[in-house]
């Protein structure tokens, strides 16, 4: 993840992705002007964007917390995430 100011940019948790037989990162960044939370592999040393997830309109109070937790479920490719205010998302692979 790219960002000019680092202090924003944080690791939520890695995965192992097993029907890509590779690690998954989670981070995420709290840049009040857009926060975001992405999905990256590792590919030849290098972190590769895999998926950016995104909040829907109704999502502004998830928005503004800071996730700090996630979980995969390897047999439906679908992500959890926890955030600060205690909101717990799911995050489908067809969504991703």
């Amino acid at each position: 993840m790219r960002r000019k100011t680092t202090e924003w940019i944080y690791l939520i948790g890695t995965h192992f992705k097993t029907d890509l037989q590779q690690l998954i990162l989670m981070s995420g960044s709290s840049c009040p002007d857009n926060p975001c939370l992405r999905i990256s592999t590792i590919k030849k040393n290098k972190l590769k964007s895999f998926a950016d997830l995104k909040f829907d309109q109704a999502g502004n109070r998830r928005k503004s917390a800071i996730v700090r937790s996630s979980c995969y479920d390897s047999l439906s490719n679908a992500i959890y995430t926890g955030n600060e205010n205690g909101d717990v998302a799911l995050w489908m692979a067809s969504n991703l």
